[in-house]
């Protein structure tokens, strides 16, 4: 229900529709004690604004953070890196990074999936990438189901984020604008394509993704 607001002490009415977070002018006034209700409601209404424009990004590991260890012959999982990526990148818009796990999404279970579910679920962003490994990236994508309220875009890379040569940073900006210019729901970002979680497949011997035709 629209409600009437007004700053008393200069004749100013801002009427809010909370559910749109929706401002018009009107000609109202309001005695103190309403006007400190006003200023909550409208602290209220810039952190949900400020929480809509800001990227959650989810780590879980995945071939993305991976670090090769030359004496090895083999690969580990580094700290998350995309932090320092869009660092580098000069990236302006808000971002906030989580880490869940590190894991080869080989390895993942039902019970990983969960909580990268829980994770999107009880976010406050509306705006979520999830770096994953591409193994199994469908699968998770698809135990996402459809939120009506958030835009979810899962990516990763072929190659890990550090070394010279790699997909990881063209990955993470074409995510990066895809979760911000897509309507809600659940999509892949990969190859420079964005992907319906349920049409699409991973051509291992091709080492990209395709939709299912």
């Amino acid at each position: 229900m629209m409600q009437a607001q007004a700053i008393a002490m200069t004749g100013i009415l801002f009427c809010s529709d909370e559910s749109a977070d929706i401002f018009l002018i009107c000609d109202v006034r309001l005695e103190p004690a309403e006007f400190t209700i006003f200023v909550r409601q409208l602290f209220s209404i810039s952190a949900r604004l400020e929480n809509a424009l800001t990227t959650r990004i989810l780590t879980t590991g995945g071939t993305f953070d991976k670090v090769y260890f030359d004496a090895k012959s083999e690969f580990h999982f580094g700290d998350p890196i995309v932090g320092n990526l869009l660092t580098e990148s000069h990236i302006s818009s808000s971002y906030v990074v989580e880490s869940l796990m590190q894991k080869d999404s080989l390895d993942m279970d039902d019970q990983d999936r969960e909580q990268i579910r829980t994770a999107v679920e009880r976010s406050s962003e509306k705006q979520i990438l999830i770096i994953h490994g591409t193994d199994t990236m469908v699968e998770t994508a698809r135990s996402l189901g459809q939120p009506s309220d958030k835009t979810v875009v899962l990516f990763g890379a072929m190659q890990p984020a550090r070394m010279r040569y790699s997909d990881a940073m063209f990955n993470l900006g074409f995510a990066m604008a895809a979760v911000q210019l897509l309507p809600t729901g659940v999509y892949l970002a990969m190859n420079g394509e964005v992907f319906d979680p349920a049409q699409v497949v991973k051509n291992q011997s091709l080492s990209r993704f395709e939709t299912i035709q």
